[in-house]
């Protein structure tokens, strides 16, 4: 019978059911609690999260597999892929018997999916690092806002509180409903609800400014809309301040 663990979501939940179902035989479903249950007879096991047995996976997967293998496996997770929690448990099984290089082997069929996701996932968050804009509000908290693909918050917060490291603000994944505040200290992750934002006086001039400048300094002769989609992809321009103007 089919074998079907239901986690809470969290990567550390993950690692607990991966732990969990990692020695079982046959067939062996991993997936979130809230994701539609498969149409299939499944023997249903609810995993509890503990973050000291998530804590013993992720060390074993850093000691014998190496860091770029972990960075795979956790940049995959946060791809949302309802099949990967399954796809990271092939994948594993496959790397602690092959070792550290099994990572490499994109052809392989428990490798591919997690090199897959992995990727569009590090794509994202280049790209983001890049079109993600901050504004200042009136309450001189900085404001970033934009709508992922992924659910990559997490990823992009420590890059900013290096960027941003002197300023107090908020990055906000409105779609999750979900953002990351950093205090000039340290960053942590809580639910935000949309909310509509007021901007400093200063803030509406430099945007104003930049919006103008964006649309002065384009050459008209040389416009490319494709060109321009390939760096700056169209389901991103909701957010972007020059593009609005």
């Amino acid at each position: 019978m089919m074998q079907l663990f239901l986690y809470d979501g969290s990567f550390e939940g993950l690692m607990c059911a991966i732990a969990s179902a990692y020695r079982l035989r046959g067939d062996v479903i991993i997936q979130k609690n809230d994701d539609p249950a498969p149409l299939l007879l499944a023997h249903v096991q609810d995993v509890h999260t503990d973050s000291v047995q998530a804590s013993k996976v992720i060390e074993a997967i850093v000691q014998k597999l190496g860091m770029e293998t972990f960075k795979r496996v956790s940049y995959a997770y946060f791809s949302e892929n309802p099949e990967i929690g399954t796809d990271i448990l092939q994948f594993l099984r496959y790397a602690f018997k092959t070792g550290p290089s099994a990572v490499e082997h994109l052809a392989h069929p428990a490798v591919k999916p997690i090199f897959k996701a992995s990727w569009r996932v590090t794509r994202e968050v280049h790209l983001m690092t890049g079109l993600l804009r901050f504004s200042e509000t009136k309450s001189g908290i900085y404001y970033g806002c934009y709508e992922p693909t992924y659910d990559i918050t997490t990823l992009l917060a420590p890059h900013f509180a290096n960027r941003l490291g002197d300023q107090t603000w908020v990055l906000h994944d409105v779609r999750r409903h979900l953002a990351a505040f950093y205090d000039q200290k340290t960053w942590w992750l809580a639910e935000l609800e949309p909310t509509l934002q007021s901007y400093s006086d200063e803030e509406e001039f430099y945007r104003t400014l930049w919006q103008s400048y964006f649309k002065h300094i384009a050459i008209e002769s040389r416009r490319s809309s494709e060109r321009q989609r390939q760096h700056m992809p169209k389901k991103y321009w909701k957010y972007l301040i020059e593009i609005k103007g």
